[in-house]
């Protein structure tokens, strides 16, 4: 908070286990609380200079607010219900909390159990792997203790236990969830792991654990544009695979090497073998030919497996047609509303409504789009509001409207220019099923490639019905571009 400090460390701690050390809870908290010391400063004039000084008594006053503390536990009830399954797993923690004590903890398997044992239908879809990453992911937006020391799970602290609710709400609410419609995608796979800098993964939970695999022998190809991330997906798999610590990832200096290592390896190691064809831009025939040998050269080796990912943009079609061809393609995706509301929570910005839905209009989910704000709240400070309106700026000038363009890549390929026109043109603000998208691409008999390739770079906007329409923003700086 600019020109405030709060008095203590014992003060610091107070108000951290307040909001549950949750960074969101904390922001609203800092607002409060910024407002009730501005509104103090305005009634008496003080004649020191900042930093002033957060007492004890400032503090109390702000804990003592009830709309604060209604918006506080409802804010953390919303987060509870970004996934049903985060609902149980928390209330589950609860009653074990209520039954055996807040520092009593459950191991993982114990934990699935428990929660299959109120509602089988929504976890015994889930894996071990699937459920940790539930697990992880409530510990990244703050309802759980990291498990850092393998003894098992809890809540982060007693208030978010006072947020679930008391013994008998804990209890209606795990006798509810049998009648709960379990999700059609697990929110918690669709999350993104953070990097060292700060900024999110291109790849979710689920397609990090797809191309890396769990000691088998496979071939990935990542496909989509800068707009999507694709640039940060080589270093995103090393920061990751180095986290784990059980992963070998040999240097490619070249086809040879990349040839033996794929052959090569040792008994009972996570070998991942990455060949990042962005970076040297080879011909088609060479981008065919690494993976036809990804695809052929296998270990013999008994126990040596290795993952096989090929990182390949949008100028390399033909490696496109072929991944999907082959069923190995993995596409990098946008937000959608539900997963940036996620972004907003881990990420500690842009988590008011308003804000919120206001981010997702300026960007669209475009990951690019995405971190550009961060960049500018970051700059910016806690005037959140300040960086959007620059955001808004950007992103409607010829600039920013080129540089979506770029980054999307549909300036490097003629064909796929032509058929986004053409269906420009045809289905406009309609939605329209993928046959309709092929019939007006009309790209003689190559329509479905070319479609498929458009929607790899996420072009448009997918609905549960199989229709599709086109994405509102790409679309404002494509028709920006013909004016």
């Amino acid at each position: 908070m600019l020109g405030y400090e709060l008095a203590d460390d014992n003060l610091v701690n107070r108000v951290l286990g307040y909001c549950s050390y949750q960074p969101f809870l904390l922001q609203m908290f800092g607002h409060r609380l910024v407002e009730a010391l501005h509104a103090k400063r305005r009634d008496v004039l003080a004649a020191d200079q900042p930093p002033y000084m957060i007492t004890d008594d400032d503090v109390a006053v702000v804990e003592r607010n009830r709309d604060l503390r209604a918006d506080i536990t409802q804010a953390f009830q919303d987060t509870l219900n970004l996934d049903p399954r985060y609902n149980v797993i928390a209330n589950v923690l609860a009653d074990h909390a209520f039954r055996f004590g807040f520092d009593a903890r459950l191991k993982d398997a114990e934990l699935r159990e428990e929660c299959l044992s109120w509602w089988r239908v929504g976890f015994e879809s889930l894996d071990s792997e699937s459920f940790r990453a539930y697990l992880n992911e409530m510990d990244g937006l703050g309802v759980v203790a990291p498990n850092t020391d393998g003894r098992g799970w809890r809540l982060r602290s007693p208030n978010v236990l006072n947020m679930i609710g008391n013994r008998s709400e804990v209890e209606r609410q795990l006798l509810m969830a049998e009648s709960e419609s379990v999700p059609e995608t697990f929110l918690a796979l669709q999350g993104r792991p953070q990097l060292s800098d700060g900024s999110s993964a291109p790849l979710t939970a689920a397609q990090l654990d797809d191309i890396l695999g769990d000691h088998s022998t496979h071939v990935r190809v990542v496909v989509g544009s800068r707009a999507l991330g694709l640039h940060r997906v080589d270093e995103a798999l090393r920061e990751v695979t180095s986290k784990a610590g059980d992963f070998d990832i040999p240097p490619i200096s070249g086809r040879r090497a990349f040839e033996e290592e794929l052959r090569g390896g040792r008994a009972g190691r996570r070998r991942v073998i990455i060949d990042d064809l962005t970076s040297v831009q080879p011909q088609a025939s060479a981008c065919l030919e690494a993976l036809d040998l990804a695809r052929t050269h296998v270990p013999s080796a008994a126990g040596v497996t290795r993952a096989a990912v090929l990182i390949s943009s949008p100028e390399q079609a033909e490696l496109w047609n072929s991944a999907f061809e082959h069923g190995v393609a993995v596409g990098l995706r946008r937000y959608d509303q539900q997963t940036l509301r996620v972004w907003t929570i881990t990420r500690q910005m842009f988590s008011h409504d308003e804000r919120l839905q206001r981010l997702w209009d300026l960007t669209g989910g475009w990951p690019m789009l995405v971190e550009h704000a961060a960049t500018l709240a970051d700059s910016e400070g806690a005037q959140e509001s300040s960086a959007l309106d620059e955001l808004e700026a950007y992103v409607n000038s010829p600039t920013g409207h080129s540089d979506l363009l770029d980054g999307v890549g549909l300036t490097y390929d003629p064909d796929l220019s032509r058929a986004y026109a053409s269906i420009v043109a045809l289905v406009d603000d309609q939605k329209a099923s993928r046959a309709d998208l092929q019939v007006a691409a009309d790209m003689d008999g190559s329509a479905r490639h070319v479609v498929e390739r458009l929607m790899a770079l996420q072009v448009f906007d997918n609905y549960s019905d199989g229709s599709y329409s086109i994405e509102p923003r790409l679309l404002a700086a494509w028709q920006a571009s013909l004016t």
